[in-house]
């Protein structure tokens, strides 16, 4: 089984959908959920998720999407040793699988991300609260930095079609601490892309691009 692509700590988005089977659900108690992930907007997230509808044998049901911004700081899977960990939509993603499985799911399929979950566990704060805080604390899409400049269709990642946002945090202004000053998490700066070339990665420059 291949391994989706690793970006460390970037900002994107996570995606919940279910596969409806009510046989399964009937003779089970349990729904088929798939936890995964997009590095990018709301767009893009959602677009990623529809992808399935074409590769699934069920009915899919959107469950929840939310976004993800780096350096959040997710909790532990035991409360008890008051340990963090940060990161961005990566590691959210891998904290959300290896929190279902401490609630005893069951990995179905040959990935590792689709689950046999509880049908309530979504909706029932005593089920996983966990997960339920996970979901209160995320934030808006329209409130992460790098979709103010990269847009919600396009890829954190550098490629022919994006800058991609290490390339444009990096120009943007920062403070003594080395931190995006407040103009910049606004999207207030103004950021010039390369055109789109095949075979070129895009740059991007505080100054027009001839």
């Amino acid at each position: 089984m291949s391994t989706g692509l690793i970006i460390p700590n970037t900002p994107g988005g996570i995606y919940i959908i279910k596969a409806e089977c009510k046989e399964y659900e009937a003779a089970t108690g349990m729904g088929m959920y798939k936890i995964g992930l997009h590095y990018g907007g709301k767009e893009g997230t959602e677009e990623r998720a529809k992808a399935h509808k074409t590769s699934c044998p069920h009915k899919i049901r959107f469950v929840r999407i939310f976004a993800v911004d780096e350096n959040t700081v997710m909790p532990s899977l035991r409360s008890e040793n008051g340990h963090t960990r940060v990161g961005g939509v990566y590691e959210m993603e891998q904290m959300l699988h290896a929190l279902m499985r401490e609630c005893g799911a069951k990995n179905i399929g040959d990935g590792k991300e689709w689950f046999a979950l509880p049908l309530t566990i979504f909706e029932d704060e005593n089920e996983c609260p966990t997960l339920q805080k996970v979901l209160a604390d995320a934030p808006s899409f329209y409130k992460v930095t790098a979709f103010y400049y990269l847009g919600h269709h396009t890829s954190m990642q550098r490629t022919t079609k994006s800058a991609g946002w290490a390339a444009v945090k990096a120009i943007l202004p920062k403070t003594k601490t080395g931190k995006l000053t407040a103009a910049a998490r606004r999207g207030d700066i103004k950021v010039y892309f390369s055109e789109k070339k095949k075979g070129k990665k895009m740059t991007c420059s505080l100054k027009p691009l001839c």
